[in-house]
Formats: structure tokens, C-alpha cells, sequence
């Protein structure tokens, strides 16, 4: 177990001060403790923000030399390359969560008390059969044997093995639960609606100055 990242450290970082809780500006590379994930992270404003997107390749963790490459470019776009094969590629603000979303779940919604996010329910209706559990769900295996070779002072008292009882299959034995039926009230998984967040400050661009080349 072990990680094979790399991390771009800022300036004036003090080599016998550094260990894993160091600041770094970017972070890149496999890591096999973590589930086989390919790390992408970017030091944005002192937080630490994780690449959105997953690569479809999974980590080879066998003894062959694997080249991982990162690509950022200046026009914020980024390449991740894999034995020199692109496996992902997009735009690092869509896929580096670094500015604030433009719209944001509604911290004031509430779920309706009524909303049913169970698909299936117990039926009401089902009642436990009247001969359920007459019978023990299991059984002694009145086929078993006691092996010749069985040592009752060595071995301890021979017992038969335990069986499932037949006879349930058809009156049913032990715990017994009404069948499952679809829910008519379901509604799926409730999300809270989106609305418009008041931190949001569009997509970043460079100021624009005077060109001083420009000649009219």
C-alpha cells in the first residue's frame, strides 16, 4: 500500500519541515490505499479541492512501469494521459470545483412530510399463516451417522448435524414478515431545489488593459 503522487510545493517550503499535512499547490498521481484513485488535486485560496471527474482505467498495481501525465495550460485547460494515451481531458474550472457553483441546493428547503422515498412497502393487507411455525426450521439430520472413528473422550459427544426443516417450505417457520409491495406514494430520492448562489461571480477571466501595441 502505498501512494506514487507527486506535489508541486510552493516557494520558501522548508525541506526538514515537510511531511503529509505540508501545504502543496498541486498534488498528481496514483494512490492504491485509496481505492485504486487517481489523485488531482488543486491548492486553491488554502483549501485543497479534488478532481470531480474519475478515469475509466483503472490503477495497474502489477510490477509494470505505468506514465502518468498532467497537462494544465494556461488557457485552463488540462490533459491526463496515461502511457501517453489521453484518458480524461476538460476544463479545470468545470471539473475542479475552485469557484463557487452558480446555483446551490436551497439550505431552507425542508422535505414535505409526505414525500416517500421507500419504493417498496410492507403489505398491510398480509397476514401471518395460521400453521406458520407448527414446525422448527430446523432439524436434527435423522440420516446422520455417527463415524466409527468417533472418540467420544477425544473427540467429545457426537451430536448429528443440524438440517433446514423440509416442512417449512410449505406452512413456513421462523420469523415471519408480511410480503413487500411497490409504494403508490413513492416519489423517489427528494433533492432539494436549486437556487441561484449569492457567492457566485461568474467565470474568471484576466482584466483587460491597454494594448500598447494597438495602433488605431
Amino acid at each position: 500500500c502505498g501512494g506514487l503522487y507527486f506535489k508541486i510545493l510552493p516557494k520558501g517550503f522548508l525541506p526538514d519541515k515537510f511531511n503529509g499535512e505540508s501545504e502543496y499547490k498541486v498534488m498528481f498521481g496514483p494512490d492504491i490505499c485509496g481505492g485504486n484513485k487517481l489523485h488531482f488535486i488543486i491548492n486553491y485560496k488554502g483549501k485543497n479541492v479534488q478532481w470531480k471527474k474519475e478515469t475509466s482505467t483503472s490503477i495497474d498495481t502489477s510490477a509494470k512501469t505505468t506514465f502518468y501525465t498532467l497537462i494544465l495550460r494556461k488557457d485552463l485547460t488540462y490533459s491526463i494521459k496515461l502511457d501517453d494515451k489521453e484518458v480524461s481531458t476538460g476544463k479545470i474550472t468545470d471539473d475542479v470545483e475552485l469557484l463557487a457553483p452558480k446555483k446551490i441546493a436551497d439550505p431552507k428547503a425542508v422535505k414535505p412530510d409526505d414525500w416517500a422515498e421507500e419504493k417498496m412497502m410492507k403489505d398491510v393487507n398480509d397476514k401471518k399463516p395460521e400453521d406458520w411455525d407448527k414446525e422448527p426450521a430446523t432439524i436434527t439430520d435423522p440420516k446422520a451417522v455417527k463415524p466409527e472413528d468417533w472418540d467420544d473422550e477425544e473427540d467429545g459427544m457426537w451430536e448429528a448435524p443440524v438440517i433446514e426443516n423440509v416442512a417449512c417450505k410449505k406452512i413456513g417457520c421462523g420469523e415471519w414478515k408480511p410480503r413487500m409491495i411497490a409504494n403508490p406514494k413513492y416519489k423517489g430520492k427528494w433533492v432539494a431545489p436549486k437556487i441561484a448562489n449569492p457567492e457566485y461571480k461568474g467565470e474568471w477571466s484576466p482584466k483587460q488593459i491597454e494594448n500598447p501595441n494597438y495602433y488605431e
